[in-house]
């Protein structure tokens, strides 16, 4: 009887250890797919606050330009 009863606790061990190593793989896979998303979604804000990005949308939408530089001459007194 004790042999049947260590068996038994032997084969719930096993199963229990594979049940925590496929949820540990799950959720490597998830992380790993969270982390992706992450990466993209960082990609695209950063592209979209690009000030390339901004100066298009400035020109093409909104009709505006770019100003020709101005100089300011500034007479020092001694």
């Amino acid at each position: 009887m004790a042999g049947g009863a260590l068996a038994l606790a032997y084969v719930w061990l096993v199963w229990a250890w594979l049940l925590t190593l496929n949820a540990l793989h799950d959720a490597r896979a998830e992380l790993q797919a969270l982390q992706a998303e992450r990466d993209r979604l960082v990609f695209e804000v950063e592209r979209a606050f690009s000030l390339e990005r901004i100066e298009r949308i400035a020109r093409e939408r909104l009709g505006m330009f770019r100003p020709a530089p101005r100089y300011l001459h500034l007479k020092l007194e001694p």
